[in-house]
């Protein structure tokens, strides 16, 4: 068990996270870099603000309680814009006038509890602010809860872009090619 503990705490350390989430693949993704600067397409590891739209998605599973400023787990996202771009919330995401594939804004959760999408000021139609990012999942467009839902976030949120280490997917794979192998 110390042994375990001792793996998993020497493995954060030196930048490597678990994502359970559906939002991208499942499996072990590791900080690739901190930048002072981050650009759309960047895939980030984050802390959600914490808001009241957090807060709902917490009590109702959206995401798990953790270290987080909003107690929550920090979470992979790509950016989808940053400072000075517009974002409009209408039937899906568009950023600078370019409609995101597949973004639906859904209005209730797979339980039909209502689902609020951001506005800014009462307006779904907003400019991002200096030292902030837009973030939502491309793997998962439809359904993530992202800023969509909660809003731009503070860059000082952003714990480094991450990359893939070991998927689920690939283990699985992995396994079956075995298991055919050991059926020949």
């Amino acid at each position: 068990m110390i042994t375990l503990f001792s793996l998993s705490f020497t493995a954060y350390a030196y930048g490597y996270r678990l994502n359970t989430s559906s939002s991208f693949p499942p499996g072990v993704y590791v900080i690739d870099s901190i930048k002072a600067e981050y650009q759309t397409n960047d895939l980030v590891l984050l802390c959600p603000p914490d808001n009241h739209s957090v807060r709902i998605a917490l009590v109702r599973g959206y995401i798990g309680s953790g270290q987080c400023k909003s107690q929550t787990t920090p979470m992979i996202k790509r950016i989808a814009a940053t400072y000075g771009d517009n974002v409009v919330l209408d039937s899906t995401i568009t950023v600078n006038g370019h409609e995101l594939p597949y973004t639906t804004i859904q209005s209730h959760d797979s339980r039909q509890r209502p689902l609020t999408p951001f506005a800014l000021n009462g307006n779904r139609q907003f400019r991002i602010p200096y030292q902030h990012v837009f973030v939502y999942s491309d793997y998962a467009p439809s359904n993530s809860f992202d800023s969509r839902y909660f809003g731009f976030v503070p860059v000082e949120n952003i714990q480094g872009t991450v990359k893939p280490a070991l998927l689920f997917a690939d283990i699985q794979a992995f396994i079956e090619v075995v298991n055919l192998g050991l059926d020949s």
